[in-house]
């Protein structure tokens, strides 16, 4: 796609507890980033095995009190692939104990058009 933009999406991550947590990253697993149609923009989760990362892959140790941003950009040539129209993001994160995931907002594609 010529002139099309990439999105980036990014999430910070804090380990409020007095545990470590060990974060299943690296180029395997990637911060998990899902696009999906959502013409009302309300806040909507989903969540399945298919998000997960397998739990030998290398990992990152956020101790007790840390942050981390992790970021995943998802290219122009895959938007391009999108209908033009609202999507929701849902990003989702694998650690050695569990998958979880939020709602992470609205995005209007293509990029650079307005509502």
């Amino acid at each position: 796609m010529r002139g099309g933009q990439d999105l980036e999406v990014s999430a910070l991550l804090r380990n409020s507890t007095k545990s470590h947590i060990l974060l299943v990253n690296g180029a395997q697993c990637p911060l998990f980033v899902r696009l999906f149609a959502d013409p009302t923009g309300e806040p909507s989760g989903s969540l399945d095995g298919s998000m997960a990362c397998a739990s030998r892959g290398p990992t990152l140790d956020l101790a007790p009190g840390d942050t981390v941003a992790l970021t995943r950009t998802l290219p122009a040539d895959i938007l391009a692939s999108f209908a033009p129209g609202k999507y929701g993001i849902n990003v989702v994160v694998t650690t050695t104990t569990v998958v979880t995931g939020v709602w992470g907002g609205t995005v209007l594609l293509p990029l650079g058009t307005s509502q």
